[in-house]
């Protein structure tokens, strides 16, 4: 059996998409079966590729929460933005040492995605430590460019 089949049938899909679509039902954000399907076999593709195990529902009904009423959250593309911002937060979980806790982390990536990437999940992979601890604390780049004064 290959591994993305074992992620996907060690998690509840239905009860995942039930998550993810009542956090983005009040801006239209939702996700039909397939998309739903094609996430978990990403989900376990992201895994896989950064060498992460994860039992649960992963992180996509955290960042659907997280990111559901950003600006740049957009009906037409909700799916590849999770699917993006998936492949995105397990790269950065292993970039911090699993220092930042998940809520933690999806916040950091919320802030610089609205702000200085700009609505690009792409953006976000360029990222430094420095400034997800940055935007985790609740801190500027600027501030911290201050204190080093």
């Amino acid at each position: 059996m290959p591994f993305t089949d074992l992620i996907f049938m060690s998690q509840d899909p239905a009860r995942t998409l039930q998550t993810v679509n009542a956090a983005g039902e009040s801006r239209g954000l939702a996700l039909t079966a397939a998309e739903a399907k094609s996430l978990a076999a990403a989900h376990g593709e992201a895994l896989h590729r950064t060498g992460r195990v994860e039992i649960g529902p992963g992180a996509l009904p955290l960042l659907a929460q997280t990111f559901a009423d950003s600006p740049y959250a957009d009906p037409r593309s909700w799916a590849e933005l999770l699917g993006q911002l998936q492949d995105v937060f397990y790269e950065l979980k292993n970039l911090t040492r699993d220092r930042l806790a998940d809520e933690a982390l999806a916040k950091a990536m919320r802030i610089l995605f609205d702000g200085p990437c700009g609505g690009d999940a792409g953006a976000l992979e360029a990222v430094t430590a420095e400034q997800l601890a940055a935007a985790a604390s609740g801190r500027s780049e600027r501030e911290e460019g201050q204190a080093d004064d």
